[in-house]
């Protein structure tokens, strides 16, 4: 019967459907069952990829961060080397040497803007500091130039 069928479409140029509703729903089930398996088989492969990208991250950031830890003890390192070679380099000089070391810079305090009563319009002003500031009509703003 499945060859007679089959003989038939052939000749009707495939135009005419001479499978039987079970066979069609039989069709069907299969092609969707296939579809859903090449579905969950490439959500697999998305996971799969996901998961050695992410480890590939973390495994760059950490080798990241031993490289600094390793530059900082060595940055720390050559400090102590550096300030160790100018003390016994003064030493062997017998004292006589002063060390000139910079004094630490203080930063003045500034002082607030000045009042400005609201009958002032908005503009640039001297805000006595020499810097020129925007004041809004209201208040200084952190704007300058």
């Amino acid at each position: 019967m499945g060859l007679m069928r089959k003989m038939t479409s052939i000749s009707t140029l495939g135009l005419v459907d001479f499978r039987s509703d079970k066979e069609r729903t039989a069709k069907y089930t299969r092609d969707t069952r296939d579809a859903t398996r090449e579905a969950i088989e490439a959500q697999e492969a998305a996971a799969k990829y996901a998961r050695q990208t992410r480890n590939a991250t973390r495994v760059t950031v950490v080798q990241n961060m031993m490289m600094l830890d390793q530059q900082r003890r060595q940055l720390a390192q050559d400090r102590v080397h550096h300030v160790e070679s100018q003390a016994n380099a003064h030493i062997l000089a017998g004292g006589q040497q002063q060390q000139s070391w910079p004094e630490p810079q203080q930063i003045a305090p500034q002082a607030p803007p000045p009042y400005v009563p609201d009958s002032i319009p908005a503009g640039w002003y001297d805000d006595g500091n020499g810097t020129t500031r925007w004041y809004d009509g209201q208040r200084w703003t952190p704007h300058t130039r």
